[in-house]
């Protein structure tokens, strides 16, 4: 138990599945990532295997790491096809539009990872997406956030069959926004 005596956030290993088979293609041994993860017992062909947040944070971390990629979670996200998400693609897509498309986000965006806080702030020119982590420590999660956040466009993208492009972007992690991935992943302007 956690300290305010609920249980640590738990994910559906999505990320997690997705940077075992990018380390897997390039012939890197993940047994020794896992343990350092928390994740020695974990078995990737359970979908219905749930693990820590945290762990997958870590997993994602140490995958980056091991194939020099500081873009990883960007990388990642472009490699992957929004609907191995499950259910969680499958309830946006039944939206009539892109707001309502992120309400059904925000609604059940537990269902892959339920230390994901989402606020939806409506505005004139769209809304703002607040993506928040509880339980998972900022300098933990940088590639798995930024994994996070281009699936969730890429699934917008995908459900809407429109092109989505944020107008603006930021982390409270420091990111570098003129890194080789971000801009052109987000489709982000200028």
């Amino acid at each position: 138990m956690s300290v305010a005596g609920r249980a640590p956030p738990t994910v559906s290993g999505f990320a997690a599945r997705r940077a075992l088979a990018v380390l897997q293609n390039r012939k890197i041994d993940a047994a020794t990532l896992l343990r350092r993860a928390g994740l020695s017992d974990y078995n990737p062909d359970d979908r219905q295997q749930r693990m820590s947040a945290l762990s997958q944070a870590r997993l994602v971390e140490y995958a980056a790491e091991a194939i020099a990629d500081t873009a990883f979670g960007l990388h990642l996200a472009q490699e992957t096809d929004p609907r191995e998400a499950g259910l969680l693609f499958y309830a946006i897509s039944a939206d009539k539009d892109v707001r309502e498309a992120l309400a059904l986000f925000a609604r059940y965006s537990h269902i892959v990872n339920d230390s994901v806080r989402v606020a939806i702030v409506p505005r004139a020119e769209g809304a703002t997406l607040a993506l928040n982590f509880a339980g998972v420590p900022r300098h933990r999660a940088k590639q798995n956030v930024e994994f996070a956040i281009a699936v969730v466009v890429k699934a917008l993208r995908e459900a809407s069959g429109r092109k989505i492009s944020p107008s603006r972007v930021a982390f409270f992690a420091p990111a570098d926004l003129r890194s080789e991935g971000i801009r052109p992943v987000l489709q982000l302007p200028g």
